[in-house]
């Protein structure tokens, strides 16, 4: 098929109805497999211990300015972050950060506790805690991409520490 064919196809009108199905997008009768693998989290505690910044910093083994970018220092402080934005955060933890969602050893110790810990509007922490955002970020190995922080104004341009520290 030509690249005008395609176009033209998708200019067009089709019918079917997409719906999500048991860990698969369906189109009609045709079954498309999802993007992510799952992986497993493990036990884990699912309380989360209210603490000071600083503290958790220093719990988990993390520096303010060195494991978290301009970009993501800013989000974290808003006062009102949105659903893009915090799902932004979770994807930084996971992937650049490299926070394990249970720590080894410790099942007290999620990334659950340290995203709400850190995330200054509690009441959006409380709520991707309570819809298991970040049990979902972490199972389907979603990954971070600064050019989305760059879509929101956030991100300088020209920066690439977050992929620098991705592929570390």
């Amino acid at each position: 098929m030509s690249q005008n064919e395609l176009i033209g196809l998708a200019k067009t009108k089709r019918s079917g109805k997409i719906t999500y199905g048991t860990g698969a997008w369906y189109f009609g009768e045709v079954e498309i497999e999802p993007s992510q693998e799952v992986v497993a989290l493990g036990d884990y505690s699912r309380e989360v211990k209210t603490m000071k910044i600083e503290e958790v910093l220093d719990d988990y083994g993390l520096d303010w300015n060195l494991d978290f970018c301009p970009a993501i220092q800013g989000l974290v402080m808003k006062d009102n972050i949105s659903n893009e934005e915090r799902l932004q955060v979770i994807k930084y933890l996971a992937n650049v950060v490299k926070m394990p969602f249970v720590e080894p050893g410790d099942p007290t110790k999620t990334a659950s506790n340290l995203f709400y810990n850190i995330l200054k509007d509690k009441d959006k922490a409380v709520h991707a805690i309570k819809a298991r955002e970040v049990e979902a970020v972490f199972k389907k190995n979603r990954k971070f991409h600064p050019y989305k922080l760059r879509q929101l104004g956030l991100c300088q341009s020209g920066c690439a520490d977050c992929m620098e520290k991705r592929f570390e």
